[in-house]
């Protein structure tokens, strides 16, 4: 054999031999054909890890996001036959109006809706007709995607298809957000989606956080970000995307760490008897008196966010903040983490992906 082709070869020899590691480290980071698990889980634990290391932010009177919680005090305040759930409708129209007048700039409604009041459709009429008043309330819809529903988009004509979310009061404003949030492999809650492509109206729909964010911002009911090469742009922002669907939560802390009033507090106005000012028939009002909410002024220009805080509801999920205190201090309330997917786009909050190749110099 010629000298040059031995030296072409022992040449040619390290450059296959280079060029194969690149393309099967690629395959392994890039997740071109398949998901290497050992190194998602490092990625998941890596994040988790950071906000360990970087620990809680005090947001303070610079949150713009209030959570009006219901718990278990909440149905003590109110009268029989009105206490069990679901609710009557009137006590959400009723804490609606309440908030308008106090200034807020959207209200999230996280809670489900999908049939008539319990006591009277006139309850149902009444909270429509508020929500509609307001003009800056958001309800929270889910999403048929099961096959029966998806064969008949496909074979109907999709316009005439009615879509109302799961949630009877998307008629009332037509501003819905879809509350499905996706989970990692290990069952943490890290992610969160922009919006979601809805089969049976054939168009994309803002998810829960966005759609308060839409009312905040004044912008359109179904307006929703755009996809880039690695980023969703949404309202001049630019948003790092973790995957092609979502973004990765910053989260402020723990269970907690957002402002919660009690809702019980915005509905005992003037005009609204709880059972204790009925039991002791006695003016106890903490809204609308002197020293009440309404006059602290607590609420001007904020975003409220209505849901549950109670265990037994079972909206809590595990989140990638803990302090690492003790077992399930990971845990947080699904309309805390709406509050802190809107936070992140309001104070441009956000986080970058760590390359693969970080992770593994790290």
């Amino acid at each position: 054999m010629p000298a040059t082709n031995i030296k072409r070869n022992s040449l040619l020899v390290p450059v296959l031999v280079f060029a194969s590691i690149l393309v099967l480290v690629l395959m392994l980071t890039q997740e071109w054909i398949f998901t290497f698990s050992p190194l998602k889980e490092l990625e998941l634990k890596l994040i988790d890890d950071r906000f360990r290391q970087r620990g809680k932010i005090e947001l303070g009177d610079s949150s713009k996001v209030i959570i009006l919680e219901i718990r278990q005090e909440s149905f003590v305040q109110i009268p029989p036959p009105y206490n069990k759930w679901p609710w009557t409708r009137s006590i959400f129209a009723h804490v609606i109006e309440n908030l308008t007048e106090a200034g807020v700039k959207a209200i999230g409604i996280d809670i489900a809706m999908s049939d008539g009041d319990s006591f009277s459709a006139e309850n149902d009429s009444m909270l429509a007709r508020q929500i509609k008043k307001s003009g800056n309330v958001v309800v929270a819809g889910k999403v048929d995607d099961t096959q029966e529903q998806k064969k008949l988009a496909r074979e109907t004509n999709i316009d005439k298809i009615y879509e109302n979310f799961q949630n009877i009061f998307f008629s009332a404003d037509s501003s819905v957000g879809l509350v499905t949030t996706p989970s990692d492999n290990d069952g943490v809650y890290r992610r969160y989606l922009p919006y979601a492509a809805v089969t049976t109206v054939n168009k994309h729909i803002p998810s829960f956080s966005y759609a308060i964010l839409n009312k905040y911002y004044g912008l359109k009911n179904d307006y929703t970000a755009s996809r880039g090469d690695d980023y969703f742009e949404y309202n001049n922002k630019r948003i790092p995307q973790f995957d092609r669907y979502s973004t990765l939560v910053n989260f402020y802390g723990t269970s907690g760490t957002f402002k919660k009033i009690h809702l019980a507090d915005v509905l005992d106005d003037k005009d609204y008897k709880t059972k204790d000012e009925i039991d002791l028939a006695e003016e106890l009002n903490t809204w609308d008196c002197e020293d009440g909410l309404l006059q602290s002024g607590i609420f001007k220009d904020k975003i409220v966010l209505i849901g549950s805080t109670m265990p037994e509801d079972k909206d809590i999920f595990p989140v990638a903040f803990s302090e690492g205190q003790h077992s399930g201090d990971n845990l947080m309330y699904g309309v805390e983490f709406h509050a802190n997917a809107i936070q992140n786009v309001i104070n441009n909050d956000f986080l970058e992906k760590q390359s693969k190749f970080g992770e593994i110099l790290l």
